[in-house]
Order: C-alpha cells, then structure tokens, then sequence
C-alpha cells in the first residue's frame, strides 16, 4: 500500500487504500490525492477551522477500503443493521495517529455520478468529504438540525473545489 507523500515536514498523512475493484475508472493516487484534497477544504472551513484542524493535525493516517456492492451490502448490515449497499461508512480510529476508516462502494458512487450529473470523481470527493466529516463527528442521522448543518458544510466543501 503506497503512502501518500508529505505536502511539508509539519503535514505528514498517509492514505492506505485497501481493495479497488477493477471497475474503477479512477487510480488509487487520484483517489488518494480526493482525499488529501477533501482534508484540506475541511480543514479550511471557517465552522471547522478549530476542531477541524486540531483533530485533521494530530492524525497522521487514514485506511480507506474501496469495494463492490456485496461487500458493501454486508459491511453495511453488519455494522448498521441495514440490508443495502450504501455510499460510504466511515469507522472511528482504533489504532492511535489514525484519523478512522472509510469504506466506499464504486458501483453506487458510479450511479450517483450519474443521477446527480456529476463526473466520478466529483461524486467520490463529495462521499469522501462526507465520510471525513463523520470521522470528525457530525452525525446526519442524529437530529434534523445536524443533518442541515452537515450537508450544507458538505455543500460548501463541494463548491470551494469547483468540480
């Protein structure tokens, strides 16, 4: 698993991508390099700048696992008792320096390109955003006022990296 190269001394975090199905049209370095990028908008959010960099500071690897939509389908049953493949799932650090865990499914990640005309890739940063944002604590499944406050940062993230 490649480690991604530090931007500067006092920037060092690794992405290890685990599994890639062969129907991803996107390489494991653009992938890696959505993720570095999310980070960094998230990190540059003005209602996130303090929590956002204390926590996005102090952690210095991420795991992401990249599978098709059986795996997904009991990942997602397993950990929230729903029958499905979903987008993404994100799982809190185990492991002390590790931000958590991201599991993507491209088939579903490809369909919502389509349904929202997005390209792949601009879909893959909006879920990986997503799932960073989760592993920094917001919970769109908690209350109706979370929800509006995770996806509009969400939204905003999305439009600053003008896809």
């Amino acid at each position: 698993m490649p480690a991604t190269p530090p931007r500067s001394r006092r920037d060092v975090f690794r992405v290890d991508v685990i599994g890639r199905p062969a129907s991803c049209e996107l390489s494991e370095r653009e992938i890696v390099n959505l993720i570095q990028r999310a980070r960094r908008e998230i990190a540059a959010h003005p209602a996130l700048r303090r929590k956002a960099h204390r926590q996005l500071r102090s952690a210095t690897s991420l795991q992401l696992a990249v599978m098709g939509r059986a795996k997904m389908q009991k990942l997602n049953g397993d950990f929230r008792g729903a029958d499905k493949a979903t987008d993404i799932l994100s799982f809190a650090a185990t492991e002390p320096g590790s931000l958590g865990e991201l599991a993507l499914c491209w088939p579903v990640i490809r369909a919502q390109a389509r349904a929202h005309a997005h390209s792949v890739k601009a879909e893959c940063f909006y879920m990986l955003a997503h799932g960073l944002l989760h592993l920094l604590g917001y919970d769109h499944e908690a209350t109706q006022a979370e929800a509006r406050r995770m996806f509009k940062i969400q939204d905003e993230i999305f439009a600053r990296a003008k896809f």
